[in-house]
């Protein structure tokens, strides 16, 4: 059974989306210019990114 949205519900839904999005990427960008500048890692250091068994 497939839903019908209204387009302000899908709207509002791709606007979260859209912002959630943009926290993850610059809070990406932030830790990774610390780590960078601060911290002075190499990029073989960044395996913690991954998801590693």
């Amino acid at each position: 059974m497939k839903r019908n949205f209204d387009e302000r519900i899908i709207e509002t839904k791709r606007k979260i989306s859209s912002k959630a999005f943009h926290i993850m990427l610059w809070g990406v960008l932030v830790v990774t210019l610390y780590r960078q500048l601060y911290l002075k890692q190499e990029f073989s250091d960044y395996d913690d990114y991954l998801l590693s068994d």
